[in-house]
């Protein structure tokens, strides 16, 4: 019995459930004003954005997966300590999937125009129709976006962070058995 691989495989899976739930939340609120008239600038409104409704939340998604996967087979091999993980259960990739899922937590944060796809649905909330927002944020110069980071973004890149030290622990314990 491999008590490290059986710890990171736990840390995994649960990890990536929790990746998963996080999907669910609210990740950003993006405020937009407008900037059209630089000498007046006009409040838009906010919107609030799960991290579902976009494509950085179906990355999310699939890192979640992957590092849920591989934690479910790191269990088998954690219980079989003379057995070797196969090449293809390597924890080399959900570590790459770690570091991407990292990559795009920051990028969400930072970046609002990975939000655009999930905004303009939500135009009516701020009283707009999808045209006129979609016209306000392909302006240029673009519109003034501020992101405020919500508990989702959050909880997802703390999950992301667990299965990170998951699969950095997978690692160590797969190079011990060679």
């Amino acid at each position: 019995m491999d008590v490290a691989l059986l710890l990171a495989a736990l840390a995994g899976v649960g990890a990536a459930v929790l990746a998963w739930q996080a999907a669910h939340d609210p990740w950003v609120t993006l405020t937009i004003t407008d900037t059209r008239d630089r000498l007046d600038p006009e409040l838009v409104g906010p919107l609030t954005v799960v991290g579902d409704a976009s494509l950085i939340g179906l990355v999310g998604r699939v890192v979640a997966g992957v590092i849920g996967a591989y934690g479910l087979a790191w269990l088998y091999f954690g219980f079989d300590r003379g057995s070797t993980i196969p090449w293809f259960l390597s924890p080399a990739v959900p570590l790459l999937a770690a570091v991407a899922g990292m990559l795009a937590v920051v990028l969400s944060a930072t970046v609002w125009l990975v939000w655009v796809d999930a905004a303009v649905p939500q135009a009516r909330t701020i009283g707009l129709s999808t045209r006129e927002l979609r016209a306000l944020l392909d302006l240029q110069p673009a519109p003034l976006v501020e992101i405020e980071r919500l508990d989702g973004l959050h909880r997802y890149g703390g999950s992301l962070l667990a299965g990170l030290a998951a699969t950095i622990t997978a690692w160590w314990s797969a190079r011990k058995r060679t």
